[in-house]
């Protein structure tokens, strides 16, 4: 019974460890930061509106989307990693609701700002901020692997200590 015992816990042992060492995907646009993107104008469908952000890599494309998908421009961040671009609202999007956002690289992972707009098909249109269900930036280490390695290890050999003094005793 005691060496089933030893087996499962070496087993779980090598299935965690195996999890711990494999951590999260990489990916280079890990962490994506979220906030809101300034837009001043009329949100009026064929209109111009003003949006600008910060927080970009410098020289960084920053990609200005409709939360239909449709792209509405591209901007470059300047030296200091802020952007300021003219975009034209399309003539053909419907009046409601609709979310612009603008993404692209900022040192160390993706940087997303957004805004709600609310479109008229003819007057008054407005701008809402969005902070895109922004969260605190992830910092420091994945260690949950390690913990639970940890623990399996003192499983293992808390197991290992009773099974001896059984044989023993």
């Amino acid at each position: 019974m005691i060496r089933h015992a030893a087996r499962w816990l070496i087993g779980m042992f090598l299935v965690l460890g195996a999890a711990a060492l494999s951590g999260p995907p990489a990916s280079a646009n890990y962490p994506v930061q979220y906030g809101a993107l300034t837009v001043s104008g009329q949100a009026q469908a064929g209109r111009p509106v003003q949006i600008s952000g910060s927080g970009y890599s410098p020289g960084a494309t920053v990609t200005v989307r409709l939360s239909t998908g449709a792209v509405v421009g591209t901007a470059t961040a300047d030296a200091t990693g802020s952007f300021s671009y003219s975009a034209t609202i399309p003539a053909g999007l419907s009046a409601g609701t609709h979310k612009l956002t603008a993404t692209g690289p900022m040192p160390g992972g993706t940087r997303e700002l957004s805004a709600e707009l609310v479109v008229s098909g003819s007057s008054g249109g407005y701008v809402r901020a969005d902070d895109g269900g922004a969260t605190m930036p992830v910092t420091g280490a994945p260690i949950a692997g390690l913990v639970i390695g940890a623990l399996a290890i003192g499983g293992v050999g808390t197991a290992l200590v009773v099974a001896s003094r059984r044989r023993s005793g």
